[in-house]
């Protein structure tokens, strides 16, 4: 049954926390935290589908799985948030919503209206986060809604569950999202973060653990008499254009912003990607997933299985040869859909230039094999340039030999709790 009560989103938890709100010693209404799934829809006649699927007795993770449209983990999961990581309409319903299973979940009927689009909420727990000692304090002011979504977008680039931490780590950058992400991947790479000076010894890194193999394929050098003429002949030619081009785009960003900052339809980005290279490259390629680069993330994590992300450059000199010669190749085509997920987008598109911010390619064919590592996404290999198929495979080879341990130490681990839980 929904709740009720204000905007339709009340229902007894909001009924308990007002109640409690009159007594003197009593905590903040509705807590300080909350452990919230969802189902995001941008259209509101999809999120009514959704509706209908739960008011048949479909289990909530199943309809978030199959209907949400959000970066949210597997099942709509959001995690514990508290007061302020929120908008202001998810925020007031959230903690108005009684807690509830997944089963029989209690949900937001009708649906939350939010930029972000349509959201059914059910709450899984609450906490008291020492709320006397915060009753004392001033309360942390209020997300807007461009922090909201820089929180969420840093969540999905470091893999962070604790929306505190996320919140933390922006706030220390100034809500510069781009310095934060770097910050977090040096933590993670065994440097020290900008904000925690060095220790007096020399920081000690396990290379096995945080080595990232890196492979990168030059330009071949011109060859004989004609080839070096016609190199001499063009240099000048290539350099005036590019340094051109470079000054057009830099005296641009002072004009109007780079439209390739504002992700709003990440899905659509990765849609029109794989259409856009179907007619240039034909249908003989990897299969692409058909999702966002969370999505992507999500999927290889809970599968336990590869994920190769590939940055297209639509500019670059040397994308048509790798991708006639190298990606559509039947050998790799055969070897990438047997062995790992393939993700792919432009840069030109916001999700694509979203993950190359992230990922910090230096040139482009660029390609990064991303695995679950030490129960943490990790970038664990990547290759830049024209390379060829044969190159292509052997070296994928050798880096999913070289970290196939930490996946089958991922895999007894989750053999031995699915075991345990299987004997409670």
């Amino acid at each position: 049954m929904p709740p009720k009560g204000k905007g339709g989103k009340g229902g007894k938890g909001a009924a308990a926390g007002s109640a409690d709100a009159d007594k003197k010693e009593k905590a903040p209404k509705g807590g300080t935290s909350v452990k919230v799934r969802h189902v995001l829809c941008e259209k509101h006649g999809k999120c009514m589908e959704a509706m209908e699927k739960l008011k048949a007795g479909v289990r909530f993770s199943e309809v978030a799985s199959q209907y949400s449209e959000d970066k949210a983990r597997q099942g709509g999961d959001l995690g514990w948030m508290t007061r302020g990581s929120m908008v202001g309409p998810f925020q007031e319903a959230a903690f108005a919503l009684p807690v509830s299973s997944m089963d029989k979940p209690v949900y937001t009927d009708p649906p939350v209206k939010t930029k972000f689009g349509y959201h059914i909420i059910m709450v899984e727990g609450k906490k008291l986060d020492d709320w006397r000692g915060k009753m004392a304090a001033p309360e942390e002011p209020e997300l807007s809604q461009a922090q909201t979504e820089k929180l969420l977008q840093f969540q999905d680039l470091t893999g962070l569950e604790s929306m505190d931490q996320c919140r933390r780590t922006l706030e220390q950058h100034n809500w510069n999202i781009e310095a934060a992400v770097q910050d977090r991947l040096n933590e993670q790479e065994g440097v020290p973060s900008v904000f925690n000076p060095p220790p007096s010894r020399p920081l000690q890194v396990n290379t096995a653990d945080h080595r990232v193999y890196s492979y990168i394929v030059s330009r071949p050098q011109p060859r004989g008499l004609l080839g070096w003429g016609y190199y001499l002949i063009m240099l000048p030619f290539r350099f005036t254009y590019y340094t051109l081009l470079d000054i057009f785009r830099f005296a641009l960003r002072f004009i109007r912003p780079d439209p390739r900052a504002r992700v709003t339809d990440p899905v659509g980005d990765v849609v029109s990607f794989i259409h856009s290279f179907e007619e240039k490259y034909g249908r003989s390629h990897p299969v692409f997933y058909q999702g966002t680069y969370s999505q992507a993330l999500n999927d290889a994590k809970r599968e336990l299985r590869y994920l190769l992300v590939y940055l297209h450059g639509d500019d670059h000199q040397d994308t048509d040869e790798f991708c006639r010669s190298t990606l559509c190749t039947e050998e790799v085509v055969t070897f990438l859909n047997t062995r790992m997920l393939f993700w792919a987008c432009s840069t030109s598109k916001p999700e694509g230039y979203r993950v190359s911010q992230a990922l910090r390619e230096n040139t482009y064919p660029f390609l990064a094999i991303i695995m679950l590592k030490d129960r943490k996404m990790t970038v664990v290999g990547r290759l830049e340039g024209v390379i060829q198929p044969e190159d292509l495979i052997n070296q994928l080879t050798f880096i999913i030999d070289a970290n196939q341990t930490y996946l089958m130490s991922e895999r007894l681990e989750r053999y031995s709790t699915a075991s345990v839980l299987s004997l409670l």
